[in-house]
This record gives C-alpha cells, sequence and structure tokens, in this order.
C-alpha cells in the first residue's frame, strides 16, 4: 500500500478530524514516510554508520494521554524542524520519528527541546524516546563473555557474565534498556527501537503448546536424563547464555551430550571447523558421546527448551538464539534476526541445519524476520516434523 493511500485510509477512518488536521493528513502522506519504509530507511543509515563510524540517532515521540498533540500535528512540526538530511516517518503504531545522521544521543536531546518549543503546551502528554548509535566504543557484558566465556556447547556452567546485563551497540545489541547521555537524560540502543515483541496470540499459543507437552513428556525427560547421567560423567543438563530479543541474554537448557570438560579440548579443534563465521560446526565431534550422538540426531536434546518457551525466553518458531560470544562477532546486517524472540525451529532448521553456510544462515534468518506470518509459522512447524524424522544437519 502506497503513503498516501495509507495516510488517507487512516483519515477516512477518523471522519471527525478537523478540516486542518485532514490536510496535514495529505500532508504527511507525501512527506512522512510509512512505518515500513522508514525502517528500512533506518536500518540502510545504521549499516552506513556502522561502516563509517559516525553516530545518528532517533526520536520517537507517541500521544500516551488525551491532551498530548495529535499525530498529525507532531508530524507537522517534526517537518518543520527536519533538516533536509533528516528522515521523519510513522513508528511503532501511534509513533512519528524523527531520524537524524551523525547525530549522537546528546545532540538529539537538544533537539528535543527546540521541538518542545514548537509544541502546543510543550509537548506535554508526549511519550518520548531517544535512541543512538555512538561513535564512542564501551565494552559491554557481551565482550566480557566472549573474553571469560566456553564456545563449546556443552559447558556445564554459563560462561561469566551475569544473565541481567545487557550488550552495547557495537558488541550485539541489548535489550532497549536506557544508557545515560552527559546531561543524565535516557538514550536507549538505536536499532533497539525496532525491536519486535511476540503479540498476545503467539505468547498464549506458546504457553498452551509448551505447558501441554511439559506435563506429556515429563516421563520421557526423566528417562533421557537418567541415560544421560548414568552413562558419562556429569549432570543430565546444562546452561548456557544465549542471546534472546534484542540481544539479552538469557540461560538456554539443553541435554548434555558431551563429555564432561569438553570445554578444555575445544581450542585443539579449531582447525577442523565445518563452518564459517564465529560458529563452530564439525560433524564427527569427538567429545560427544554414544547417547549425545543419538540425542542431536534425534533433536531431543533440544526438549528442555520447552520450559524456555514457557518461561518467554523463546517462542516455538523463530531464529535459533544464538551463542552471546557469536554475536560480538556478527556483521551489522546479522544483528537484524535478534529483533524478534529466538525460537525453537525456523527456516534453517527445515533446510538442512548445519549443512548450511552460516551467511546463508543469517539470510534465512533476516528474510523470516521481515516476512513472518501465523500461517509462515504454521508452514514451518509442520516441515519441522519432516525435518526432525530425517535427522539432515543434525550434529
Amino acid at each position: 500500500m502506497s503513503k498516501r493511500r495509507e495516510v488517507r485510509n487512516a483519515a477516512e477512518a477518523r471522519p471527525g478530524l478537523a478540516l486542518d488536521e485532514v490536510f496535514a493528513w495529505r500532508k504527511m502522506a507525501i512527506e512522512v514516510l510509512g512505518a515500513a519504509d522508514f525502517e528500512h530507511a533506518a536500518r540502510r543509515e545504521y549499516h552506513l554508520a556502522v561502516r563509517s563510524g559516525r553516530a545518528f540517532s532517533i526520536i520517537v515521540l507517541r500521544p500516551e494521554s488525551e491532551g498530548a498533540p495529535s499525530r498529525e500535528r507532531v508530524g507537522e512540526v517534526l517537518l518543520a524542524r527536519a533538516r533536509c538530511s533528516d528522515v521523519v516517518g510513522l513508528m511503532g503504531g501511534d509513533g512519528v520519528a524523527l531520524l537524524l545522521p551523525e547525530t549522537d544521543g546528546e545532540g538529539a536531546w537538544a533537539v528535543v527541546d527546540s521541538l518542545r518549543t514548537l509544541l502546543p503546551a510543550g509537548g506535554e502528554g508526549l511519550a518520548i524516546q531517544v535512541g543512538s548509535r555512538s561513535t564512542e566504543e564501551s565494552e559491554g557484558p557481551v565482550d566480557e563473555l566472549r573474553r571469560n566465556g566456553s564456545r563449546d556447547e556443552d559447558s556445564d556452567e554459563p560462561p561469566g557474565g551475569g544473565a541481567g546485563g545487557h550488550p552495547t551497540d557495537d558488541a550485539g545489541r541489548g535489550e532497549t534498556v536506557a544508557a545515560s547521555v552527559s546531561s543524565g537524560r535516557p538514550v536507549e540502543d538505536v536499532m533497539g527501537l525496532f525491536v519486535r515483541s511476540l503479540s498476545r496470540t503467539k505468547r498464549l499459543v506458546d504457553i498452551f503448546v509448551a505447558g501441554v507437552l511439559l506435563l506429556l513428556l515429563w516421563p520421557l525427560f526423566l528417562l533421557i536424563g537418567a541415560t544421560v547421567a548414568l552413562t558419562s560423567k556429569g549432570g543430565a543438563l546444562y546452561r548456557q547464555q544465549r542471546a534472546g530479543l534484542g540481544g539479552r541474554p538469557f540461560t538456554f537448557y539443553k541435554f548434555r551430550t558431551m563429555e564432561q570438560g569438553a570445554e578444555e579440548n575445544w581450542a585443539e579443534l579449531i582447525p577442523h571447523n565445518e563452518q564459517e563465521g564465529p560458529v563452530f560446526k564439525i560433524a564427527d565431534d569427538p567429545r560427544i558421546t554414544k547417547v549425545g550422538r543419538f540425542l542431536r540426531r534425534s533433536s531431543l536434546d533440544e526438549m528442555p527448551q520447552l520450559w524456555n518457551v514457557l518461561k518467554g525466553d523463546m517462542t516455538l518458531v523463530g531464529p535459533r538464539p544464538p551463542k552471546v560470544e557469536e554475536v560480538a562477532e556478527y556483521e551489522s546486517w546479522q544483528r537484524e534476526r535478534l529483533d524478534v524472540t529466538g525460537g525453537l525451529t525456523c527456516t534453517w532448521q527445515v533446510s538442512g541445519r548445519s549443512e548450511i553456510k552460516f551467511r546463508d544462515w543469517m539470510r534465512m534468518d533476516v528474510r523470516y524476520v521481515r516476512t513472518r506470518s501465523a500461517w509462515g509459522d504454521v508452514k514451518l512447524l509442520l516441515r519441522t516434523v519432516g525435518a526432525v524424522l530425517s535427522g539432515r544437519g543434525a550434529y
């Protein structure tokens, strides 16, 4: 749908609009980007900023009370204030946003101050967010995990760093929790503004399906756990820090498939890595136990992640949550896969898993993020059954 038609339809859906507001909608249809186009512009600016090392910021304004200026009025003010290099667009339902190239967080808040002088009642009743990518590099939890954490899949304990930490932009995007600029006003991770939380419907489906499966399969859990514990040293489960929605670390569960202390031999196997990029995969890993090989081939080692789904760390369908230290090595475009909640299955799982090269895997996940739908999720779940039975790429 074109921007002009999108805005005209919105105006027609609100017959109570005053005449000046109708004209404002028409003006916005021409000069303000729709939500999809604005996100595309923001991602393009992000990639350019990463390559050039420059800063950029986004200001988002949303009415949060009845007395707040209308979205149409906010759009007019942003258009009046914008420089020729700035971009104005719709964002997140009722939000209007201003993209500011080569502007850091403190500069963005200075723009907010000038906007308040142009808005009715100083913009009272508006919720204002500022997101920025700074040129200053800082070390966050991802860097610490990258230094101290193990890359092995079967480390019995999570690598260093707490699950409550949040990575910085340069180390992999974290949850959009505010960081302070010198003025003391909050500045969030700029691309974190586009993180998409689970819809209520998808969350309810996750809770129902994961809850039912956990109730039905607990005897199988006990059997697998006992088999793992009795056939090799170590606990039945292992915990690892994975990057969830927006890059936020969470504790990820699997049945243990490797010998205890497998991480100590990891460095010796690096020359045999069969994957590209930051991922480590070899088909005949000597550290995998006999039971573990069966569990991986049958995907039964992934069953404890139903608990992650029930908790809300994961969802049934979504890109597989990566290891936190892997995210630190992502290219900027690859981090888009973290904009949605990670899942048990996605396109990669039904297309050959470990047989797929890393960059193709990332492209599949980014394509899923941009085109996901309820019907698409259903089809992926159905295809997952065949993928699990075939065992293709499961090692």
